[in-house]
């Protein structure tokens, strides 16, 4: 049996602000803030999200490389496109 999922969805959240904790923020202080100053929080987060974390720092640098201990999936549902990785 070979299973094929319906949907694919990205886990990262690189690109949205809003599961970010702004630094120095617990996660309650952080969701106090998002709902009594959405702008603020927004700015914040996007402060935090440019602070070079894990993935910055050792994953990118692994892809540029081109290894790594991960796991790719072809949403194409080809097995020779999964040979080009």
């Amino acid at each position: 049996m070979i299973f094929r999922p319906d949907i694919c969805s990205e886990m990262c959240p690189c690109h949205d602000p809003i599961p970010y904790l702004p630094s120095g923020y617990t996660a309650e202080e952080a969701d106090e803030l998002r709902i009594n100053d959405r702008d603020k929080y927004l700015h914040l987060a996007r402060e935090t999200m440019k602070i070079k974390g894990f993935v910055a720092e050792y994953i990118r640098p692994l892809f540029c490389e081109g290894r790594g201990p991960f796991r790719w999936t072809c949403l194409s549902r080809d097995p020779e496109d999964l040979k080009s990785f």
